[in-house]
């Protein structure tokens, strides 16, 4: 059996799904097609935190996962995971968010959730964990701070857009404003390499 490596990333942009691929490319698999599994770690396989992705393979392959995820103002996510004597194990996601909490009790709130549902999982099952361990991240952007410490990749030169014979810098100041207003934070589980899709 292959390596599980536990990646993690933020990031954060004009709408959910932009923070969320800036939160996977920072993780360093924004450029594969995740399909997500539940949360079984098999025999024989080791787990390794890696905190970015190592090439895995090709733009657009796929990638086995199990992702903790969360997008919003103030999020966090955590991915804990244990293993018994024979091997078999348990990745459990927790998430967690919320206006006037700062990074590390949200990063905090988010371990809680996934060490409870562990307990739960292991539980059920009548495993005993032999160990655990946990990643956790955490991303925010304060609620009406829409300032991105500049216009990023917004053209700020006036006689660029004053060539163009049209006043495109008012827009591209009011785009700016928007684009960093959501967060978000993963936490992944990668499944051994990439496979081709087609």
């Amino acid at each position: 059996m292959g390596a599980i490596r536990v990646v993690s990333g933020t990031g954060t942009g004009p709408t959910t799904t932009a923070a969320y691929d800036a939160a996977l490319l920072s993780a360093g698999v924004g450029n594969f097609n995740l399909v997500s599994v539940s949360s079984v770690v098999p025999p024989g396989a080791t787990v390794e935190v890696d905190g970015t992705a190592p090439d895995l393979g090709t733009a657009g392959d796929r990638l086995t996962v199990v992702q903790a995820r969360a997008v919003g103002d103030r999020v966090a996510a955590a991915l804990s995971w244990a293993r018994g004597d024979d091997g078999r194990g348990l990745f459990y996601e927790g998430t967690a968010q919320g206006p006037g909490v700062d990074d590390e009790e949200l990063r905090e709130r988010a371990l809680r959730e996934a060490e409870r549902g562990l307990t739960a999982g292991f539980d059920r099952r009548d495993w005993t964990p032999t160990g655990r361990s946990s990643v956790a991240v955490a991303e925010s952007v304060p609620a009406g701070d829409t300032d991105t410490g500049g216009q990023v990749g917004a053209d700020t030169d006036a006689g660029t857009n004053a060539d163009a014979g049209a006043d495109t810098d008012t827009d591209a100041d009011a785009d700016a404003g928007e684009r960093d207003r959501h967060a978000a934070a993963v936490v992944l589980a990668v499944y051994g390499d990439g496979t081709a899709l087609v």
